[in-house]
């Protein structure tokens, strides 16, 4: 049986409310275009797994699903809401990448794949909402064959929105919400519309020697967006300045220090 931390965390996925909040957020034309950019190198990265299979998990609508296979991959994406994949089989459709693509509801605490199925395994912003990190971590491991790629990305604990959102709690601290720190991370946890939702800021530290003592050689640590401060402001000209921002910094910068957004390549060369 799980735990309740994690099963209020499955309840509250498994609603559309979130998501719906995501996509608002997220799903801009100038998020999209970033996300363009950043699948055009993981292409290279990942080119000697081209036409291989890619477990997409926490697939969403599907979206990072449509460019692995607009890219030459075959995708499964997964997740954990019966209400999100069918929005993702919709999509993928209309996108017209659902011959190279299936998704479906699987849970990534309790994959329902055979070991060593999967050339390569991308993570995009999810295992933050994941409590038990070590247990995502171990069954993404299973299903990954030797020599496979695990491509994640995380938010850093170090970078300056971290920082910023660490001052910020110090004079409000949003009603339903506490904090915690462990050893991967500082924890947000709040009450939301749908039930209880955990956010965690990674500390990639962490996460790099967990993926080491796991069996992996680290072959990428890059920048992904330098800050997400765009979604916290409603003029035009300010979020269109901090996207500029963060294009910079993907594809001129590239350092992962501060940024916010940190993107993780590791090839798996040993049994953990």
């Amino acid at each position: 049986m799980q735990p309740v931390e994690t099963q209020e965390v499955e309840t509250t996925l498994g609603q559309s409310d979130v998501h719906d909040t995501w996509e608002d957020a997220y799903r801009t034309d100038a998020n999209e275009q970033f996300y363009e950019m950043a699948f055009d190198r993981l292409q290279q990265d990942l080119s000697r797994h081209a036409g291989g299979l890619i477990l997409d998990a926490g697939c969403g609508v599907g979206a990072h699903s449509a460019r692995l296979a607009e890219r030459g991959f075959r995708a499964l994406g997964i997740d954990v809401s019966d209400i999100v994949v069918a929005n993702a089989q919709e999509y993928l459709e209309k996108r017209g990448v659902n011959d190279r693509v299936e998704v479906r509801k699987d849970n990534l605490l309790d994959l329902s794949f055979e070991d060593q199925k999967f050339d390569a395994a991308l993570l995009w912003g999810v295992l933050m909402h994941v409590p038990d990190i070590e247990k995502a971590l171990s069954e993404i491991d299973r299903v990954l064959r030797m020599g496979g790629s695990l491509v994640i990305y995380e938010g850093n604990v170090n970078s300056l929105d971290a920082t910023l959102y660490r001052a910020l709690r110090l004079f409000r601290k949003p009603a339903g919400s506490s904090f915690r720190k462990t050893a991967a991370g500082l924890e947000s946890w709040q009450t939301t519309s749908a039930g209880r939702l955990m956010t965690r800021m990674m500390r990639i530290s962490w996460l790099l020697g967990h993926l080491q003592q796991m069996g992996y050689r680290i072959e990428v640590r890059t920048a992904g967006q330098f800050t997400e401060l765009y979604s916290s402001f409603s003029t035009p000209w300010i979020q269109n300045l901090f996207h500029r921002i963060n294009e910079f910094w993907f594809r001129v910068v590239k350092k992962p220090g501060f940024a916010f957004g940190n993107i993780i390549i590791a090839e798996k060369i040993a049994r953990g």
